[in-house]
């Protein structure tokens, strides 16, 4: 008999993974739809954005990891933590996504925040 895997699926078997235990694996276009969505000024209704404003300290782990994969889209040194939250992501993503993420995170936060001019 074999052994029990109790790890993350890797990515070659992460749909199958999902089927077989019940949850939706989405596509690389509606994950990044998704968090375009999250991160706009329009409130997300999904069950995953209704969790997300229910629990800061996710809300911070998350906007940790996006701004990580926007400094390391950027080519900036990455800290430790940051280095770990990239790594993490990458156990679920793609590299091509996770740059795509740091680059809709950083665009919505620049377009969010006040020019020194307009203060």
């Amino acid at each position: 008999m074999g052994e029990a895997s109790h790890g993350p699926p890797s990515r070659l078997n992460r749909r199958t993974y999902g089927e077989a235990h019940g949850t939706t694996v989405l596509a690389s276009a509606e994950r990044v739809a998704r968090l375009r969505e999250q991160l706009s000024d329009a409130r997300a209704e999904t069950r995953a954005a209704r969790r997300l404003r229910q629990s800061p300290a996710a809300n911070t782990l998350i906007g940790a990891a996006l701004h990580a994969a926007a400094r390391r889209e950027q080519g900036l040194e990455l800290t430790e933590l940051e280095q770990l939250l990239v790594g993490a992501m990458g156990t679920v993503l793609a590299e091509e996504e996770i740059t795509e993420f740091g680059r809709i995170y950083q665009e919505e936060t620049s377009s969010r925040t006040p020019s020194p001019a307009g203060r």
